[in-house]
């Protein structure tokens, strides 16, 4: 299921949109504070985000800058009365991929947004062949480097293809036997506690708070869910 997050301030669109999207099997989430739905976005990295100009705390377009300032990559639909080019091509050039303009029928919506999600990157992610980017982490799979906010992390190996699966699976809840298996190959000798001294340690190198987390999550008796956004 698509996840798509909605940053609009009007009330009857929004729930307008929400009831259709969710008709649709889109995961939506709805934020009328637009610095509240920017922290939001960063965070959790949606498929695909509706947004709206005119929006308190914090407008449209600079969210979309900010935004693709910080590596989010997926498509970005802009809704929004302002009609004139010049508005239209701002929008664009700060990084939105389509525009629309109120009012606007549903069934063009759901068109473009199937458009734009068939051809973007799946999760936000930022992925070539040598490497992976997403929110403030990169990591550089020839050269073996990694950053966290532009700042170079000193990983173990097993550190490295850890924060590497978790940015594959950026958002997910993830097992402690499903990273048993898919960084050390569910070795005999080695425990779920393997994983959580793993974590503890990759926890520490990148300055998360177990008592407040902003990346890396625990899920009692389960696992882990790792979210790569900005801190807010």
């Amino acid at each position: 299921m698509k996840k798509v997050f909605l940053i609009e301030d009007d009330l009857a669109i929004a729930l307008a949109l929400h009831d259709t999207l969710k008709a649709e099997h889109y995961d939506v989430a709805h934020f009328a504070d637009g610095k509240k739905g920017f922290d939001a976005t960063l965070a959790q990295s949606p498929d695909l985000l509706l947004l709206d100009w005119m929006l308190p705390n914090k407008n449209g377009i600079e969210i979309c800058k900010d935004l693709r300032a910080q590596g989010f990559r997926a498509p970005i639909l802009m809704l929004t009365s302002k009609s004139d080019e010049a508005d239209k091509v701002l929008g664009l050039e700060f990084g939105a991929d389509d525009y629309l303009t109120k009012p606007f029928s549903l069934r063009e919506l759901l068109a473009r947004m199937k458009a734009l999600l068939r051809r973007a990157t799946p999760n936000a992610l930022t992925q070539s062949a040598d490497e992976i980017k997403r929110g403030l982490f990169s990591l550089n799979l020839k050269t073996r480097q990694s950053h966290y906010n532009q700042t170079p992390l000193e990983l173990l190996p097993k550190e490295f293809e850890m924060l590497r699966f978790f940015l594959e699976r950026d958002g997910e809840a993830i097992s402690r036997y499903e990273l048993l298996d898919k960084v050390w190959s569910v070795s005999t000798e080695v425990t779920t506690r393997t994983i959580d001294e793993h974590i503890r340690k990759l926890r520490k190198k990148i300055g998360d708070d177990v008592e407040s987390p902003k990346h890396i999550f625990t899920i009692h008796g389960f696992g882990y869910r790792f979210q790569s956004g900005a801190p807010t």
